[in-house]
């Protein structure tokens, strides 16, 4: 059976030319190709109550540039005791909606390194992110085929269909959120910002509950923008976070007043991080900044993927998954 073909552990990726699955029936692990979609595809996790008969949310998680969808799963989870816990499918298990790791466009000769065509490459702002920027890769359309097929393997409860994504698919589900604001709830950015509104500008048909995490320290997207130090192109910029959290303002027609802020618990003073979050008021839709004082390019409560010489520390003051599921699960379109 095909079924059986694209079955795979999920540690096995996407990669290569994996035939799209059978409908799914029962709960587990998959790994299936996206029919068009020549080298790209989807890894997915069905919670244990997961039937034929229910409709499930989705959570659509897009990995950041230079990564894939394996790898995307791995930076969710925290490390004890040499174990990997704590992951983004845990939080699915406990709460019964399924994960969903996209892959973005491959980079040819170099193997698990794909990306996003999140915008940018005019103006003074960075293409973010390499070849699937400047190759123009049409994601918007990727993206649309891959929830229709969603749809075909499993019944979707599509008024609750979200995106996490995380640096070049941080910028991603803010594009997303612009063009595709009829297909998603909510969207949740990690280190990484609206890049795509600087230069093509964004015009979302209804506003979108926004969530950013992004930490001061981080030194690949600086949280005050700028060209950030963990990339090879030079001379461009990235959009900072105040800027497109503005321009979120703007398009939910939020209060003038300034955001309300408040200080999460200090869960581990040892890591040297603190979580101060702004809650805008008076919005059409929520929008939230969750800013990690000292935190890096990194999933808070998740894998340290790179030393902290090179992408800044993980935070474990609040864990990203626990906050972006709290974020997503009340809201539906």
């Amino acid at each position: 059976m095909r079924l059986l073909a694209c079955a795979l552990i999920l540690a096995s990726g996407c990669a290569g030319n994996v035939p799209p699955c059978d409908p799914l029936t029962t709960p587990g692990d998959y790994s299936c190709g996206m029919p068009g979609w020549e080298e790209r595809g989807f890894a997915l996790h069905l919670p244990p109550n997961f039937d034929t008969g229910s409709n499930f949310p989705v959570v659509l998680v897009l990995h950041g540039g230079a990564s894939d969808a394996t790898k995307m799963r791995g930076y969710t989870c925290g490390e004890r005791g040499g174990d990997r816990t704590g992951c983004l499918d845990d939080v699915a298990e406990r709460e019964g909606f399924v994960t969903v790791y996209a892959e973005g466009t491959p980079t040819a000769g170099l193997s698990g390194i794909r990306a996003w065509n999140a915008g940018g490459g005019m103006n003074g702002f960075r293409c973010v992110s390499g070849p699937a920027c400047r190759d123009g890769v049409d994601d918007i359309a990727f993206t649309r085929n891959l929830l229709d097929e969603l749809g075909r393997l499993f019944r979707v409860e599509r008024t609750r269909v979200y995106v996490a994504g995380f640096s070049n698919g941080g910028a991603m589900a803010h594009r997303l959120a612009c063009e595709l604001s009829d297909r998603f709830a909510a969207i949740a950015a990690v280190s990484g910002a609206n890049q795509a509104a600087e230069v093509q500008g964004c015009e979302p048909s209804r506003p979108v509950p926004i969530l950013q995490i992004h930490g001061s320290g981080d030194p690949c997207w600086l949280f005050t923008g700028g060209a950030g130090a963990c990339f090879e192109e030079e001379g461009e910029d990235y959009v900072g976070v105040s800027n497109s959290m503005t321009g979120w303002a703007r398009r939910h027609h939020c209060s003038l007043l300034p955001p309300m802020m408040d200080l999460l618990d200090d869960v581990d003073p040892g890591d040297e991080t603190r979580v101060e979050r702004s809650t805008w008021r008076g919005c059409d839709a929520s929008l939230v900044l969750m800013k990690i004082g000292g935190g890096g390019h990194t999933w808070p409560s998740g894998e340290q993927f790179r030393p902290v010489s090179e992408v800044g520390r993980v935070s474990h003051d609040i864990d990203a998954n626990e906050q972006i599921w709290s974020f997503f699960k009340d809201r539906a379109l």
